[in-house]
């Protein structure tokens, strides 16, 4: 819950900007993801948390905050434009929309699309389908 809060709250303060004020604008934001990448550092979550939607278990700091309460993405080998990027590619569109996985496969019923392969994850739906 936190998480998807902050993403609506990231990308409406994004809304106004140029591109390149919006890139330079996500770099705290990343640097914050790579100093908590950086402490590898994980922590226990004792129990699941449902009205925040938080799981119990152990998880690295930065991929529970990343998860849980914001996207601070953090790739050890990636250089910090890299990692600034995919906040960017994330955070920058303004037509983001959230669906369930029933709403994706009606939508494939309905484009008579098969579905070969789904994945549902926290960060969203892949799909791969082929024309029926």
């Amino acid at each position: 819950m936190i998480r998807e809060f902050t993403d609506d709250y990231v990308r409406e303060k994004l809304r106004t900007l140029t591109d390149e004020q919006a890139w330079k604008a996500l770099e705290p934001l990343t640097l914050l993801g790579r100093e908590l990448g950086k402490l590898n550092v994980d922590i226990n979550v004792p129990k699941d948390i449902p009205f925040l939607g938080i799981k119990a278990g152990k998880l690295d700091l930065q991929r529970f905050f990343y998860w849980n309460i914001c996207k601070t993405f953090y790739r050890e080998d990636f250089s910090m434009d890299e990692m600034n990027h995919i906040n960017f590619d994330w955070f920058r569109p303004l037509n983001c929309h959230r669906h369930t996985e029933s709403e994706v496969r009606l939508w494939c019923e309905e484009a008579k699309l098969s579905i070969e392969h789904m994945d549902v994850s926290d960060s969203g739906i892949t799909v791969v389908a082929l024309k029926a």
